[in-house]
């Protein structure tokens, strides 16, 4: 759990970090270390859910993981897209981290102590 944790907080800093960034090639040298925290994010996301399930059960939990992969390149991108188009690069990295304090805290309140 805090590794999952520890990845997110970074994820999130990062896209602060992107969202300050003073320029745009600043900003896409800060989204190399953002991809580094969020690729480990899915590798540690996958032992903590199943390990919070049955064995019968760790195939879905996997699925569900990588549905939310899914879900965020259909919907997550256009919006993104479209939140970049309307208000500027900025705006787009505001938003995610937003979303990144709001996960970080969900999983403070929802993952057990032993996740």
């Amino acid at each position: 759990k805090s590794l999952l944790i520890a990845l997110t907080i970074a994820f999130t800093l990062g896209q602060a970090a992107c969202a300050l960034a003073p320029d745009f090639t600043s900003m896409l040298l800060l989204r190399i270390a953002t991809a580094v925290a969020h690729g480990c994010y899915f590798g540690v996301a996958m032992v903590v859910a199943v390990g919070l399930v049955r064995e019968d059960q760790r195939g879905r939990a996997v699925a569900v993981i990588l549905s939310g992969l899914t879900v965020s390149n259909v919907i997550g991108v256009p919006a993104g897209t479209a939140i970049g188009g309307l208000w500027g690069w900025r705006a787009t990295f505001s938003v995610m981290c937003a979303l990144g304090v709001i996960a970080i805290v969900a999983m403070l309140a929802l993952l057990p102590r032993t996740a």
